[in-house]
C-alpha cells in the first residue's frame, strides 16, 4: 500500500487527524 493512499485513508477519519498528520510528516522527512 503507497503511504499516499495510506495517509488518505486514515485522513477520511477525522480523529485520526493528528495521528495521519504526524505520521504523514515523519514519512517523507525520513524519505
Amino acid at each position: 500500500m503507497k503511504v499516499s493512499t495510506f495517509c488518505k485513508v486514515l485522513r477520511d477519519q477525522r480523529e485520526w487527524h493528528m495521528f495521519t498528520f504526524l505520521f504523514c510528516t515523519s514519512v517523507f522527512l525520513c524519505f
